[in-house]
This record gives structure tokens, C-alpha cells and sequence, in this order.
């Protein structure tokens, strides 16, 4: 891996190979999640979360080498807009599933993740752009921004824990 492409001819073959080392190993990680998250004791329970991020992290990089790979052979002018994209993507899919099954941790490295996509794309992806489409990128992040602002607004009372009744506490 060489600048974070592979440097050798992007061949449907080499990517099939790629694929089958990388697939067998987020196989494994996403099975051994499952597998400890299903167990009953609390000590085996809190092993799954490791092997379920590091499953994401796992996907996240092969993706990224992947995309970039292909991006470098076929089409290099939009190598880093690409890369930029699928960590849009990802934040985005960290961000809904941790709306959406209710996880903290996930919810925050989306949000980590889309903070860093957007400091990529105003410094370094637009760095040799004319200034009138610096500012439509500019507009156009924006308006995600204030979109995905308004959706983790409208979907924050899910993040509100009922508190227990005084009740139900004794």
C-alpha cells in the first residue's frame, strides 16, 4: 500500500482477492459480537462492543483503500471528493444506527467522523478550486449541516432516558 492506494493494476481479480481476505475477517469480527452480546453473563457482554466497532473500523478501511484505489486507477481528479463522500456516508450510517438502536458511542463518531469529512472538504479537497465553486461547496455543506442538525434535533427525545420513579428505585 503505497499513499493509500494499492499500487499495483486495479484488476477485478486482485479486488476479488482483497475482498476475500477482508471479508473473512469482518465476517469473524461481526459473528464474535453477536455471538458475546447474545451471553448472559455482563462480563462476556461487554467483550462484543470491541469486536463489534472493530468490525466498523475494519469495514471503514478496507472501503476507504478500496474506493481510493479505484478512484487513483480510473479516475483521479475525483479521488479525494470520493473519499470525502464515503466518510459522509459512514457518518451518516453511524449517526442513524445510533439514533436508531439508541447507542451513544455510535452517535458520537458519526458525528466525529462528519466533522472531519467537513474539515477535509474546506481544507484540503477545495484547496485548488476556482473561488465560485468553493462557494457552492460551501452552500451545499451547509445546507447538510442545518439538515442534519434539524433531524438529530427531532430525533433527540429518543436520546432521553426514562429517569425511574422514586418507586422504583426503592
Amino acid at each position: 500500500c503505497d499513499s493509500g492506494y494499492f499500487n499495483m493494476e486495479y484488476a477485478p481479480l486482485y479486488v476479488g482477492m482483497r475482498f476475500m481476505d477482508f471479508g473473512v475477517l469482518l465476517a469473524m469480527m461481526f459473528t464474535v459480537s453477536w455471538l458475546f452480546a447474545a451471553r448472559s453473563q455482563t462480563q462476556e457482554r461487554s467483550i462484543a462492543p470491541v469486536f463489534g466497532y472493530g468490525g466498523l473500523l475494519l469495514l471503514f478501511l478496507y472501503t476507504s483503500l478500496e474506493l481510493n484505489s479505484l478512484l487513483h486507477w480510473t479516475l483521479p481528479k475525483f479521488q479525494t471528493g470520493g473519499i470525502s463522500i464515503l466518510w459522509a456516508l459512514f457518518a451518516i450510517a453511524f449517526i442513524t444506527g445510533g439514533i436508531w438502536k439508541n447507542v451513544a458511542p455510535l452517535r458520537y463518531l458519526g458525528l466525529l467522523l462528519f466533522c472531519i469529512v467537513v474539515g477535509k472538504v474546506f481544507l484540503v479537497d477545495l484547496e485548488h478550486m476556482e473561488m465560485i465553486y468553493r462557494v457552492i461547496a460551501f452552500i451545499a455543506v451547509s445546507i447538510f449541516l442545518l439538515l442534519g442538525s434539524f433531524a438529530y434535533i427531532r430525533s433527540s427525545r429518543k436520546f432521553i432516558r426514562n429517569q425511574p420513579s422514586m418507586e422504583e428505585r426503592k
